[in-house]
């Protein structure tokens, strides 16, 4: 090991001004800068996606079948609300629409007017 450190400072020497020895360090400093900036950018991806707002619209109409009210929208609602993933934000199509453009909303999930009938296998449409 002091081997190779004593290499190094006799190639260092070599470079007599000290602007050709911070020259030399760019080769080695950029790359490393990089990937350190890279490392540190992707650490962690998904621990604060809870803070990411995200709207939830519910157009889903129930539907009966065989005398049983099924509402997959609802349900569906529901496992969002139990399940903070992201940063819930259950509203209407409109708020949803500009929240989007706005940039309140990052993301908006619209659970569609038909989607009981869609997941029920019995009801024909």
């Amino acid at each position: 090991m002091i081997r190779t450190v004593q290499l190094g400072s006799y190639e260092l020497r070599r470079f007599g001004s000290a602007m050709q020895r911070v020259a030399i360090l760019f080769p080695v400093g950029i790359p490393l800068l990089y990937g350190a900036l890279y490392l540190w950018s992707n650490w962690d991806r998904y621990g604060r996606l809870d803070q990411v707002p995200v709207a939830v619209v519910n157009l889903d109409q129930p539907v009966t079948v065989q005398g049983k009210t099924v509402d997959a929208g609802a349900q569906f609602v529901d496992q969002l609300r139990d399940e903070r993933l992201f940063d819930w934000q259950f509203t209407d199509a409109d708020d949803a629409r500009s929240g989007l453009a706005e940039g309140r909303y990052y993301l908006t999930i619209t659970v569609p007017k038909d989607f009981s009938p869609t997941w029920t296998p019995s009801v024909t449409a």
